[in-house]
């Protein structure tokens, strides 16, 4: 075995460029290409999910209407189908058939069903082929398009089923613990004769996940990729190779594993490198790898405010000193000495920095959670309040521990999604808004939660901020901004925009100064964005000067002595996604 390894190193050290060579005359094979093919709107939802048809010549979309529409790469022109979702629906994913004529989609109905849908290209209308309470989504069509996989989160466990076209009849084949809420990847990918599907499953220590690979009927489950490092599935090529993504080399790697069946026959290569965190949008009949980037920056600033003049005083100053344009959620500390801020993108939360704001050092946490946001401070104790996902995947909101990083659960979600935890300056009450159309609180003493204000149907902007003594809430809501007495349950709209003024899509642009009777918020007219400041009886309505133009301003914060102010600046959620194409990737 020695004597080989030295035969080989010797070669390569002759003969580095002939090694491996084609014979003369031999075709080279064409060079890896990676192209830009279409710049599309901004998503509806930030994690909605395209899909590109199986000769890749088509892509399928939300577009700006909340319309599914189609893109044909070759022609450039766009058409929408017969079926609109409704505005306020999450994570919408879709997934081709296999000979490209029809589309498979979720739908939001009434009542917290989600409706699985197929479309026909030729423009007919859709057909319902089932439907569950909580989220489902569509993975992927058997090749013989008689069966669809699908997926349903149930509390902590992903539910992988297949759904008969001709019946509905749904059947359950594996049960996923603790499985990662990012749909930014496919929860599973089946093989290209249908006879397997690959997922991962993470590891309750680290929340890593290894990649496994069972029969399409769920049986024989084995663990085709075990690192340390976090990988999962992206797509399986028609020569048998499992495309996976790894952080393993300390950045997002693009890997190919040959399997037959469900046993490896070779060891993993990295066929690209700095993949990136991008969304899968499908691996054509070629091999080529479809999958969209947002290139958008969200950076922390503070301000000094002026009480007197209720305007900000001086410029907006950037507070990261690494993670440049990958920060945001930022809060002040209640002696106004630090802030805490997430690193990613809003909504996905991978590290907590806590950052002096006297000219002092940071410290990184790593939270022991899935993902998180919206860190708060706890007035009462060293920890941070998060909405997210545990290891286990819980959702809910959680207590982090500043020192280690570990995360307790506080109120848990289902059949909800919590969002935006916020303490009263005694830290006695938590409010927390559940489903984009309450406000609940959590009594810290009692644990006992309680609704204190709901509308009938949500918002996509819907948000809410409490005064510090926790009396009074501000909550905007679709087109309003409503003040509510939390004791009496009771509450009053003190202003309304109507078009072409509106009140800011992303949630979190609003907070109340220290007096409690004005209400800092977010107002947006066409590309320009600004912080407007009114007095809880609707009278006062000024600017403070902060405005930004073709970029968002939210997660804003005051301090409690009502000087300074911290704020996001970013254009996540307005920016539109890149389209770009992999190919030859794999020779």
């Amino acid at each position: 075995m020695r004597t080989g390894v030295v035969l080989i190193l010797a070669v390569s050290l002759i003969a580095p460029n002939t090694l491996g060579a084609l014979p003369s005359g031999v075709a080279q094979p064409p060079p890896k290409t990676i192209r830009h093919v279409w710049t599309g709107p901004p998503p509806n939802d930030l994690d909605d999910t395209w899909a590109v048809s199986p000769d890749g010549s088509t892509l399928a979309y939300r577009d700006e209407q909340s319309h599914l529409a189609l893109y044909d790469f070759r022609t450039h022109q766009k058409r929408q189908l017969p079926d609109d979702l409704p505005t306020y629906q999450s994570r919408t994913r879709m997934v081709w058939s296999p000979n490209g004529t029809r589309l498979a989609y979720n739908r939001n109905k009434a009542n917290d069903l989600i409706e699985i849908r197929i479309a026909s290209i030729d423009g007919s209308a859709p057909r319902i082929v089932t439907e569950s309470r909580g989220y489902m989504a569509p993975i992927a069509w058997s090749p013989s398009s008689e069966r669809l996989l699908v997926v349903i989160e149930q509390i902590t466990i992903d539910e992988i089923a297949w759904v008969a076209m001709a019946s509905g009849e749904r059947r359950s084949i594996k049960r996923v613990d603790g499985a990662h809420r990012n749909e930014w990847h496919p929860k599973a990918v089946l093989s290209p004769d249908g006879r397997q599907f690959a997922f991962a499953r993470g590891n309750s220590d680290n929340g890593n996940r290894d990649v496994f690979v069972a029969n399409a009927d769920g049986t024989l489950e084995v663990r085709v990729v075990e690192h340390p490092s976090d990988d999962y599935p992206l797509a399986w090529s028609a020569d048998g190779r499992l495309l996976f993504a790894t952080n393993r080399t300390g950045q997002i790697d693009l890997w190919a594993l040959p399997l037959d069946a469900r046993i490896p026959k070779g060891i993993a290569q990295r066929v690209h490198r700095n993949l990136g965190l991008v969304r899968p949008l499908g691996l054509t009949r070629s091999g080529a790898l479809y999958y969209s980037v947002n290139l958008s920056m969200t950076d922390v600033f503070t301000v000094a405010f002026d009480a007197s003049s209720g305007r900000v005083a001086g410029i907006p100053t950037p507070v990261a000193q690494r993670f440049a344009g990958n920060n945001s959620a930022p809060d002040l500390s209640p002696d106004g000495q630090q802030i805490v801020y997430q690193i990613g993108l809003p909504g996905t939360g991978l590290d907590l920095v806590l950052q002096s704001l006297q000219g002092g050092g940071q410290r990184v946490i790593h939270p022991k959670m899935q993902q998180f946001s919206r860190p708060r401070f706890d007035p009462l104790e060293a920890a941070v309040v998060v909405h997210g996902t545990s290891v286990e995947g819980i959702d809910g909101i959680f207590r982090v521990d500043q020192e280690t990083g570990e995360a307790a659960v506080l109120v848990a979600s289902p059949p909800s999604d919590l969002a935006n935890p916020s303490w009263t300056r005694d830290g006695r009450t938590l409010f927390f808004e559940r489903d984009d159309r309450a406000v609940w609180l959590l009594d810290r003493a009692t644990k006992q939660t309680t609704e204190v204000y709901a509308f009938p149907e949500p918002a996509p902007n819907f948000t809410s901020a409490p005064t510090a003594d926790g009396r009074k809430l501000a909550i905007v809501h679709d087109r309003s901004l409503y003040v509510v007495d939390a004791g009496r349950r009771t509450g009053r709209a003190i202003l309304r925009v109507n078009e072409p003024e509106r009140l800011h899509d992303f949630p979190g642009s609003l907070s109340w100064m220290p007096d409690g009777q004005t209400i800092i918020f977010g107002k947006t007219l066409g590309d320009k964005r600004g912080l407007w400041r009114i007095r809880d009886d609707g009278t006062g309505l000024d600017p403070i000067g902060v405005e930004a133009e073709k970029k968002n301003i939210y997660f804003l914060r005051v301090s409690l002595d009502g000087r300074r102010m911290a704020f996001v600046i970013g254009d996540y959620d307005i920016r539109p996604l890149e389209v770009w194409v992999m190919e030859n990737f794999l020779q």
